[in-house]
């Protein structure tokens, strides 16, 4: 399970595919030394040494590469600094994905960036409204995430959904923090992350509003509907603090897990989490994939609404039910493991599950250079006869996972 961990602590960089590498060139020799007549031996470990300096030049490359972008992304004053620098982020990071296929070492290059991109945009917004003698109201605010980005797991071309919450205070602050919201939106479609096809931003973008509006907000939102009740989970179960101030952020995290609590002992909750619960898959009954039969993509499946999406719903359907703070899939994976709600070996192959069809997207995005407007569509005769194997795996999991979180529910009746 560690090949997940990714780095925490240390060199962003520093990921177990650099372990695996090694643990695979170690294997490859002890296999190769047994059979080696006296003397080639020594140009066999030469060969080895080759590679493994090969491999150091490649990652301090990555590594500069990306100590620079975020230097600079730091050190950025105007706004039409910005999507240069993000482009040579996005080049960084896919050299880095193409080599070593590490979805955790995508996700943390790509969190860590957004982040301080984030933060450079509000930056950029107040000081424009300064410049245009707007004062800021001495009025808190906070910066919050959900969905992909609250869980840390940002790609190439991931949708995120943000939140802009400034304290209640006496006093109209509304025109203020409305400009405040439109000037900052606006740099993000000057950088791609509002523009279609690139990280779409919910609604009509930002969350912006009063911290009241935001709590009446979080729990009108599990009560929307089907789809209102998905998004919601994503929302308050995956909210993530980014920047602004600290006591705001503990107060709305806890007031979101709070609310996730109370809506447990609903009449409503648990036939809506065994309905959430079994989203359908696209792993037929007889071990085949289940693909469209008609339409502009048939033979096709959507990799993310038929097995990235039921695999981190009932991840975090789950975490919900044990009360758990962790907002990462694979950080609640390993979290249900130490609670002993999730055995080891069903654990294993969930991580795995999830590495291979996030993996898979990755490579999608990439391809297309990261505008997928309408779903990752992807034709399994497309895949080699080992990563079609591999997916089927990962996809037999998560209906594993369906069948316990289910019978969870079922339970209660």
């Amino acid at each position: 399970m560690a090949i997940f961990l990714g780095a925490k602590g240390g060199d962003i960089l520093a990921t177990r595919s650099v372990t695996d590498l090694m643990a695979g060139l170690k294997g490859k020799l002890d296999e190769k030394m047994a059979y080696l007549l006296s003397g080639e031996d020594e140009d066999l470990l030469l060969g080895f040494k080759r590679r493994l300096e090969e491999e150091l030049v490649f990652e301090e490359d990555v590594s500069a590469r990306f100590a620079d972008c975020m230097a600079e992304l730091e050190r950025v004053e105007y706004v039409d600094q910005l999507p240069d620098l993000l482009e040579r982020f996005n080049r960084t990071a896919t050299d880095h994905f193409a080599r070593r296929g590490s979805v955790v070492a995508l996700h943390e290059l790509c969190t860590a960036c957004y982040d301080v991109v984030m933060r450079k945009a509000l930056e950029l917004a107040v000081a424009g409204m300064e410049l245009d003698s707007k004062e800021s109201p001495a009025v808190p605010y906070c910066f919050l995430a959900g969905g992909s980005a609250g869980r840390m797991e940002q790609t190439l071309g991931d949708g995120a959904e943000y939140f802009l919450v400034h304290e209640d205070y006496c006093g109209d602050f509304s025109a203020y923090f409305e400009e405040f919201a439109y000037r900052f939106i606006a740099i993000l479609k000057l950088c791609g992350f509002a523009s279609a096809g690139k990280r779409p931003l919910s609604g009509a973008g930002v969350w912006h509003g009063a911290g009241d509006g935001w709590r009446s907000w979080a729990r009108n939102q599990l009560h929307h509907g089907w789809d209102g009740l998905s998004a919601g989970l994503a929302s308050l179960a995956d909210l993530r603090g980014i920047c602004g101030d600290e006591t705001m952020i503990a107060d709305l995290t806890r007031f979101a897990r709070n609310v996730l609590m109370e809506e447990q002992q609903s009449e409503t909750f648990t036939p809506a989490m065994r309905k959430l619960s079994s989203m359908p898959v696209a792993l037929g009954m007889f071990g085949g994939f289940r693909v469209s039969r008609s339409g502009e993509h048939r033979g096709e499946f959507d990799l993310e609404a038929f097995a990235l999406n039921p695999l981190v719903m009932n991840v975090r359907i789950l975490a919900i039910r044990h009360g758990l703070a962790e907002t990462g899939t694979v950080g609640r994976i390993k979290a249900l493991l130490d609670g002993g709600h999730l055995g080891v070996e069903l654990a294993e192959r969930l991580l795995n599950a999830y590495h291979i069809v996030t993996r898979q997207k990755i490579i999608m995005e990439i391809v297309h250079g990261a505008v997928m407007t309408e779903g990752f569509f992807l034709n399994p005769e497309d895949l080699s006869a080992e990563e079609a194997h591999r997916l089927k795996i990962g996809l037999e999991a998560v209906l594993s996972l369906q069948r316990i979180v289910y019978q969870s529910f079922a339970e209660q009746g």
